[in-house]
C-alpha cells in the first residue's frame, strides 16, 4: 500500500495532558462532587505524596526521574509536595519539580509539612504564610501549581479552639491568595487530617464551614483516610463535605505498609471505593520518597490495588502518545470493514480482537455519514477522514462520558463526516488484564495503529 506525505497535517503525536497556557491563570472548577479543568473536562486525580521533608537540597532533581516511573506505574497526574523548609531553599529548588511535572500537565500541590496536630500561630504561622505567599507569587500564572493549608493542622474536633484553628487556615489562603494564585485551595481537616472518617465523624471543616466557605474560590476538603472507621463507611463519610456545601473533596493521604502498618489498607480501600463512587474526586498515595522506592515500602495488597486504581480511575488514559495515519486506502469501498475482513497493512483492527463479535468502529449512511466509534474503555477524541486525496482531521463528540484529560472520549464517540468520505480512522484502547490495548492490529498489540473503517 502506498504511503503519501501529509501536507499540512498537524502531527497527532500528543501528551494526554496537553494544555495552552494561553489562558494561564484560568482556574480549575469545581462542582458537584467533580474537579474540572480549565475547558471544563474533569480531572480525576491519581495522585502521590512526595516527601521532601529532611531531604537534602538534591531530592527534586532526584525526584525528576521518578516522575515519568510514577505516571507509567500509577498513571499519576497530581503531586502533593510537602516540604518544611528549615533548609531554606532557595525558589530555584521548587523549580525543578514543577517545570518537570508541568511539562506533562501534572497538579503539583505546596504543603507545609510541619508538626502534625499542632495547630500553628504567631511568628510560626507568619513565617509559613511568607513561604506560601512567595511560591504563590512566583507559580501564579502556571494552573498546574496549587496549594493547601499546613499538614494535620489540629489533633481532635472536640477538643479544637476552633478559632484558633481557623485562623491558622485563614491565614495559609489569604497567603496565597495574596500571591496571585487562583487555583483550588485545599484544606486538611483537623483529627490529624481525618476529619469525618474518625471515629466520632467530627471536622473542623464542617464546623467552620460557614467562615470558609466566604473565602469565595474553589475550596476543597482534602482529610486523610485511615483506619478509624470501617472502609464501607469512608465513602458516606467523605459525601458529607459535599452535603454541607463544598464542591467536592480529595482523600490527601491514604496507603497501606508492609511494615507493621498493613491494616491500614482498610482507609484506603475505602478511598478508592469512594472514588469510583463519586464520593471523592482522587486519591493521593503517601508516601513517595524519590529514587524509585515509598517511604515505607507498600504491602503487596496495596502495590495490587494502587497499581488498578490509577489506570481504571486516573486521567491520564491509555498511554501518553497516538501514531499517525500514514497508509492510503486503496480501492472502493462498498461496505464496512466487519470481523474477518481483510484489513490494509499498517492499520489497526475495527472490531474487538478480545471480543471479535464487537464492531468498535461503525459507520451509518443515510442523508449523512455517522461514524461511530465504541464500546471502549477510552476512544481518542480526535479521528481523521480519507476523502480519496488526502486526510481530514475530525473531532468526536464524547456519547458515553465526558472527556477526560482534554483528549479522551469514555466508552463512546461519534462524528458526523464529510459526504466524500470513502474510509476513517479512530483510535481506541481497551484496559484489560492490568494492560492497556490500544489500535490492536492483533492481539499480542505491541505496536499501535490507527483503526480503519470502510464506508459504503
Amino acid at each position: 500500500m502506498q504511503k503519501i506525505a501529509f501536507l499540512g497535517l498537524l502531527s497527532i503525536l500528543v501528551c494526554l495532558f496537553l494544555y495552552s497556557f494561553t489562558d494561564a491563570a484560568a482556574p480549575f472548577t469545581a462542582a458537584n462532587g467533580k474537579i474540572f479543568y480549565p475547558d471544563g473536562s474533569e480531572y480525576k486525580i491519581v495522585g502521590m505524596n512526595m516527601d521532601l521533608h529532611s531531604r537534602g537540597l538534591d531530592y527534586p532533581a532526584r525526584y525528576i526521574t521518578d516522575i515519568e516511573l510514577l505516571k507509567s506505574r500509577y498513571k499519576v497526574n497530581f503531586l502533593r509536595v510537602y516540604d518544611h523548609f528549615s533548609a531554606n531553599p532557595p525558589v530555584q529548588y521548587y523549580d525543578q519539580i514543577v517545570n518537570a511535572a508541568t511539562a506533562v500537565n501534572t497538579v503539583t500541590e505546596f504543603e507545609f509539612h510541619g508538626t502534625p496536630g499542632q495547630v500553628y500561630s504567631g511568628t510560626e504561622l507568619n513565617q509559613a504564610a511568607d513561604w506560601y505567599r512567595l511560591l504563590s507569587a512566583r507559580y501564579k500564572d502556571n494552573p498546574y501549581v496549587w496549594f493547601a493549608s499546613i499538614n494535620e493542622s489540629g489533633g481532635g474536633a472536640d477538643g479544637e479552639n476552633q478559632d484558633a484553628w481557623f485562623n491558622s487556615i485563614k491565614v495559609i489562603h489569604d497567603a496565597v491568595r495574596a500571591g496571585g494564585n487562583v487555583q483550588p485551595f485545599l484544606i486538611d481537616d483537623c483529627g490529624w487530617g481525618v476529619g469525618t472518617m474518625s471515629l466520632s465523624g467530627d471536622s473542623c471543616i464542617i464546623r467552620n464551614k460557614s467562615r470558609i466557605l466566604a473565602f469565595g474560590g474553589v475550596l476543597i476538603p482534602a482529610p486523610h483516610a485511615y483506619p478509624y472507621i470501617n472502609r464501607a463507611e469512608v465513602p458516606a463519610r467523605l459525601q458529607q463535605y459535599m452535603d454541607n456545601g463544598f464542591p467536592a473533596n480529595v482523600v490527601e493521604e491514604t496507603g497501606a505498609f508492609a511494615d507493621g502498618r498493613e491494616y491500614y489498607i482498610e482507609g484506603m480501600r475505602g478511598a478508592i471505593e469512594a472514588a469510583f463512587g463519586g464520593q471523592t474526586s482522587g486519591v493521593v498515595l503517601y508516601a513517595w520518597r524519590g529514587d524509585g522506592t515509598f517511604y515505607g515500602p507498600l504491602s503487596p495488597e496495596a502495590e495490587a490495588a494502587w497499581s488498578d486504581f490509577g489506570p481504571r480511575f486516573g486521567t491520564h488514559g491509555p498511554g501518553s502518545t497516538t501514531p499517525t495515519p500514514t497508509p492510503t486506502p486503496a480501492g472502493t469501498p462498498c461496505h464496512g470493514y466487519q470481523n474477518g475482513s481483510t484489513i490494509p497493512s499498517g492499520f489497526g483492527m475495527p472490531w474487538d480482537l478480545f471480543n471479535p463479535t464487537t464492531l468498535l468502529l461503525k459507520v451509518f449512511c443515510g442523508s449523512q455519514k455517522t461514524a461511530q466509534m465504541g464500546p471502549a474503555t477510552y476512544i481518542y477524541h480526535q479521528g481523521y477522514a480519507w476523502n480519496g486525496t488526502q486526510w481530514i482531521q475530525q473531532n468526536f463528540t464524547c456519547t458515553g462520558g465526558v472527556k477526560v484529560s482534554n483528549a479522551w472520549c469514555p466508552t463512546s464517540a461519534q462524528v458526523t463526516l464529510p459526504a466524500n468520505t470513502t474510509f476513517y480512522a479512530a483510535y481506541t484502547c481497551q484496559y484489560m488484564n492490568n494492560q492497556w490495548k490500544c489500535g490492536c492490529r492483533d492481539t499480542a498489540c505491541t505496536t499501535n495503529y490507527w483503526q480503519l473503517q470502510k464506508i459504503n
